[in-house]
């Protein structure tokens, strides 16, 4: 029987696990009332030599999806990486406080991209969506007053880049080209759009 989630009027017909314990993720899936399970993949994040950021992201998503399906072979399921790329290097999360403000003085006053990529995974049906999502970012030019009190704030020490777009590091970003849910998390206007279009989710207007 089709799950409903009478908030939004979406049918989910298949269970969901998502490959990640990221709270912005699970926000994402909860805000469409979608019901799944959590469970974050153990695999090591090494990169290719020669490998561009967007293969990168590409490869990792697809290797936690089909680690995920090996423990959850019912279910859809659901993964993603992303990097923040300034000049071709990508930026990783900080090491510590002094690590975050190094990083954001880099971003201030010039614009990044954010790559994400995202696997959808049906092992029972043979199905896998593979799919990369863009931004680009363009940073405020802040003062190291400004960056010193974000750092202070513990905000950005467990973020890829150092800063988080749906929290107070709203304040350091001048405009977005792109979707601005890739980089909360998900690009999860064109993930909704694929599992309606694949059948996985039906829209109701009731």
């Amino acid at each position: 029987m089709p799950l409903t989630s009478h908030r939004m009027n979406i049918q989910q017909h298949r269970p969901i696990t998502l490959a990640s314990s990221s709270p912005r993720r699970k926000s994402f899936l909860k805000n469409f009332g979608l019901q799944f399970t959590s469970f974050p993949p153990d695999i090591k994040e090494v990169r290719k030599s020669g490998e561009n950021p967007i293969e990168y992201v590409r490869r990792m998503a697809m290797e936690k999806a089909e680690v995920t399906q090996g423990n959850f072979p019912e279910s859809l399921i659901l993964s993603g990486d992303t990097d923040v790329v300034l000049d071709g290097v990508v930026l990783g999360k900080p090491n510590d406080p002094e690590d975050a403000l190094f990083l954001l003085e880099q971003l201030s006053g010039r614009d990044h991209l954010v790559h994400s990529g995202f696997c959808l995974m049906d092992s029972k049906n043979n199905w896998t969506y593979i799919g990369d999502v863009t931004t680009r970012v363009w940073m405020r030019s802040l003062p190291k007053k400004w960056l010193e009190w974000y750092v202070s704030t513990g905000e950005p020490l467990d973020k890829a880049g150092a800063y988080s777009i749906q929290g107070m590091g709203t304040l350091l970003v001048e405009r977005i080209e792109g979707s601005h849910n890739n980089v909360v998390g998900y690009p999860i206007e064109i993930i909704i759009d694929v599992l309606v279009r694949e059948g996985f989710l039906s829209l109701s207007n009731n």
